[in-house]
């Protein structure tokens, strides 16, 4: 199972690793974003499909991962959002396109990791 880990705005997927939102408590995140996290991950189903992952709101702009599903793994690469827009696939608008991928994960392990993570809290 992927190890995800909420320290303070310290958020670890594996060995990778983000600050978060600072407005958010760890059990917030927890039930709140994570399980949209799940939502939107277990609607991708063919490849090439992705969603975007909010994890930091800014006055300027949203942070987000760009998840994008690829032979059963899913690839995250960080973007900038315009905040006065969803983020869904539709209406989102990016601001900025971080050049390196994040990080790559088993999309079954990631899901399994975020509700377990939800459901338990973080480390």
């Amino acid at each position: 199972m992927l190890r995800i880990e909420l320290r303070g705005r310290l958020l670890s997927l594996g060995p990778d690793s983000v600050r978060m939102d600072g407005a958010h408590r760890p059990d917030d995140f927890n039930r709140r974003v994570f399980t949209d996290w799940i939502r939107a991950l277990e609607a991708l189903q063919v490849d090439g499909e992705y969603c975007y992952l909010l994890y930091r709101f800014d006055d300027d702009y949203n942070e987000a991962f760009r998840a994008t599903l690829l032979k059963g793994k899913v690839i995250f690469r960080a973007v900038h959002l315009d905040r006065d827009r969803d983020a869904d696939t539709e209406s989102a608008r990016v601001l900025h396109e971080y050049r390196e991928p994040f990080g790559s994960y088993d999309r079954v392990e990631l899901i399994d990791s975020l509700r377990a993570v939800a459901r338990e809290g973080a480390a």
